[in-house]
This record gives structure tokens, sequence and C-alpha cells, in this order.
């Protein structure tokens, strides 16, 4: 999810979880709620360094048990220079919240179709979750207002708290009705499927779109490349598929050759559904896209361009 949901969490669950001796407990969750990204710095060393340590080191289970002791322990001596003694019972208290609000990120993170890899660095596999779009407005508004309301309460802790579960809990019934939806609409694709003749067991993937929970967009593998399609909700469940089949098209020799070089495997341990392009007049450049972000080598996001020697 972005960093401002995350932020929002953070913040949500520092009113929730407020321990009353604790400043900037909302501050603190949502420093804790964002620390897992610290693995963006990545980015600055290029794709394929990007593609082989985001949502990994510093989002799997073992950095899960790590964080919160790092930032409760920072926390705990931050707010000591600034406030009164406090005793063994608030650190746990802190400690607690912290820990919930460092755990809330790869689990958001889980909900949408880029996903996480738990076991790193144990294992690199990814898990998918399907659930959110990337940036999901609606909860951002339940969220918001938790905090706007909390924040309208003064130093009223046990307001603040109630503010900041509530919209906790909007958000849980939110992303229960979405996880209902994802749900539903694998279900739905599944029965299209068996009414066209085609493998109903095929992997999949049936997403979310932006801004409208009643659209899913759909990819499903076939033996040869992928079936795009789209999920509507209204006025009746709905799948509806392209007429073009995306070919995987990797028997070429070029694309071969790309799968080989450092970028070509980063990118691949990454992608879900990829697909490859090779211009027929100029072999030595090669196009990864993933299927679920795009479908053409133009899109700002889930395509890479490897150029062969």
């Amino acid at each position: 999810m972005d960093n401002v949901c995350h932020a929002l969490v953070g913040a949500t669950i520092g009113y929730s979880f407020k321990p009353k001796k604790i400043a900037y407990a909302p501050l603190i969750g949502m420093v804790a709620a964002n620390i897992p990204d610290v693995d963006v710095l990545a980015v600055a060393f290029g794709d394929a360094a990007m593609f082989t340590f985001r949502r990994g080191w510093t989002h799997g289970v073992p950095a899960l048990l790590v964080w919160p002791w790092i930032l409760a322990g920072l926390a705990w001596w931050w707010t000591g220079r600034r406030g009164p003694q406090r005793d063994r019972q608030e650190w746990w208290s802190l400690l607690f919240f912290v820990s919930v609000a460092v755990v809330s990120h790869p689990l958001l993170d889980f909900m949408n179709v880029y996903g996480m890899r738990w076991l790193m660095p144990f294992s690199g596999e990814w898990f998918y979750g399907d659930v959110l779009f990337i940036v999901d407005p609606w909860i951002w508004a339940v969220l918001a207002g938790g905090v706007f309301v909390a924040r309208r309460h003064g130093s009223d802790i046990a307001r603040q708290a109630q503010a900041g579960r509530r919209a906790l809990l909007g958000a849980a019934a939110y992303l229960a009705v979405m996880v209902s939806l994802m749900f539903g609409g694998r279900a739905v694709v599944r029965g299209t499927l068996h009414e066209i003749g085609a493998s109903a067991d095929a992997r999949m993937m049936v997403g979310p779109v932006p801004l409208n929970p009643f659209r899913q967009s759909v990819v499903v593998e076939t033996s040869g490349g992928y079936r795009i399609g789209e999920v509507r909700w209204t006025p009746i469940p709905k799948v509806s598929f392209s007429d073009s089949l995306f070919e995987r098209d990797e028997r070429h020799p070029s694309v071969r050759r790309a799968l080989a070089t450092p970028e070509g495997r980063a990118f691949m341990d990454w992608a879900r559904f990829p697909f490859f392009i090779v211009n027929p007049m100029d072999s030595t450049v090669v196009h990864i896209v993933d299927a679920r972000y795009a479908l053409d080598t133009d899109a700002r996001f889930g395509t890479m361009s490897i150029q062969l020697e």
C-alpha cells in the first residue's frame, strides 16, 4: 500500500492504544507503520536491485521480530527526555502498540497484487492477497476521519482511543467486503471458464482497480499465454475477456539471452504473469512485460527493456 495509507493506519493505532505516559504515540505509530519501506533505498541502485530487495528482507517475518524492539527502544529513549519517569508496564504497552503498527505494514502490502515475501531471507516466494488497490481513497477517508475526530478530542485519551478504534473497525469492515469480492470474483471467473470449455483450475489473478470496488481486473494463465478480462459486479456479476490472447513467447533466442542477464533474472523473480516482446527488426532489445500491470512496453510500471550486446 502507499505510504499515506500506512501513516494513517499507524496514527490510528497510536490513538487506539496510546500509552498514558508516552507522548507522541500517533507520530511513533506513523513511523513504525512505515519503517519496513526503508528498502525503497534500493531504487537508487537500479531496477535489478529494486526488484530483488523490495518487500523482502525488511518486510519478512524475521525483520518483523526485530523492528518493534528497535523502534520501541528509540521511542522510549526519545520520549523519556521529554516526559515523566515511566514504569515497566508502560514499556510493554509501548512495545505492544509499536509491534501492531509495524506488522500492519506487511499485512496491508500483502493485500494488493504486488505481493509480499513473508519468508525472506530464507525464501523468496511471493504471496498475493489481490484484495486492495495500492492507493485506496476509501481507506484513506475512513482512517483520516478517525484521526481528525481523535485530534478534536484534544487531551481526552479515552475519546481519542474510541475514535481511533472506530476508524480501524471501519477499515476492517471495508477490507472484509473487499476480501469477499475477491473470492466472489474468482468464482465468477471460474464459472465463465467452465462455460467456454477452458480450464477452471488455471492460475489467475482477480484484482482490484482504482476507485471502483465493484470492478476487478482479470489475468488467467493459459498454456501459451494469458487471457485478459474484467469482472463487473453491477448490475449482475459478469466477466468479459478480450478477444486477444497475450502469448508468452519465451522461445525466441533473444528472450533466452535476456533472461540470463542479472536484470532479466531479477525481473522474472518478481514478475507474476510475464510475457516477452521482441522487435522483429531489432532482436537486440527484449521487452519483458508483467500482465498484472501492463500490456505494452510503453507502460510506466511493470515492464523492463533489456539491451543485448
